[in-house]
């Protein structure tokens, strides 16, 4: 009975002995802790421009003198229309998991985390870096990337997928042989 009382209090009680409340939600508070960041990222861009232009002139003219006339005449015409349109959508989504690295003295916590994944020969590196107020921390440990303070948030591929034939190769080859064989037979 003493030893289940004993073993009972250790497990209740190991938790707070690591400075950790059986209540608490385990949030990231300090250097060395992990944070989940949400990813929730969107950027629309949209642009378009207009340019019209038309512009004429004419000259004309007559002389005459002995029986013999000159005449000139010109004619001058321009028209330029020019279009542009732009139209950009980038979206992101994912979770990335950081570490703290630093907390100020009003308990804003520095975050930076780095992950890379290699498919097919081709690296995929996401990078997440920024500044988290301890209130934006949710009760399950995470943040909405948009909450992150200088966020600076970097996704890009590096490598290429080594192939030996790239798409469209037995194409172009099989139409060089076709073209030989046409030289060859038109010549011959």
């Amino acid at each position: 009975m003493r030893l289940s009382a004993f073993l009972l209090f250790c497990c209740l009680a190991a938790p707070t002995l690591q400075g950790q409340s059986l209540y608490a939600d385990p949030k990231a508070s300090r250097a060395g802790d992990v944070l989940t960041i949400v990813l929730v990222e969107r950027a629309s861009a949209q642009r378009a421009s207009q340019y019209a232009d038309q512009s004429s002139a004419q000259f004309g003219g007559a002389a005459g003198s002995g029986g013999q006339r000159f005449s000139a005449d010109a004619q001058f015409a321009q028209q330029a229309d020019a279009r542009n349109q732009t139209a950009q959508s980038d979206l992101l989504t994912g979770t990335m998991t950081v570490l703290v690295t630093g907390v100020d003295e009003s308990g804003t916590l520095t975050v930076a985390g780095e992950r890379s994944i290699n498919v097919n020969g081709v690296t995929h590196v996401m990078k997440v870096t920024g500044a988290v107020r301890a209130r934006d921390i949710r009760y399950d440990n995470t943040v909405l990337s948009y909450q992150l303070a200088n966020a600076h948030i970097e996704y890009r591929q590096a490598g290429r997928a080594a192939r030996f034939l790239k798409p469209a190769t037995l194409v172009r080859a099989g139409a060089v042989a076709l073209l030989g064989v046409a030289v060859f037979l038109v010549a011959g």
